[in-house]
């Protein structure tokens, strides 16, 4: 599976996971970033499914 930072399709996932790591810092709470977390994932979950490498048709 291919995911992180630099994916434009998980790139939003990633982002979220790093605020994590800095709730303590923030003025966001775990409950604020997991709403989010699941929305984006609703998000991606209807999204098409796009191969992680490209196909040739004509074969």
């Amino acid at each position: 599976m291919r995911y992180g930072h630099g994916l434009p399709l998980t790139e939003r996932l990633a982002e979220l996971d790093d605020e994590y790591d800095v709730l303590e810092f923030g003025d966001r709470t775990a409950d604020q970033v997991d709403a989010e977390v699941t929305a984006e994932a609703r998000r991606l979950a209807a999204h098409p499914i796009i191969p992680a490498q490209p196909t040739d048709a004509s074969s």
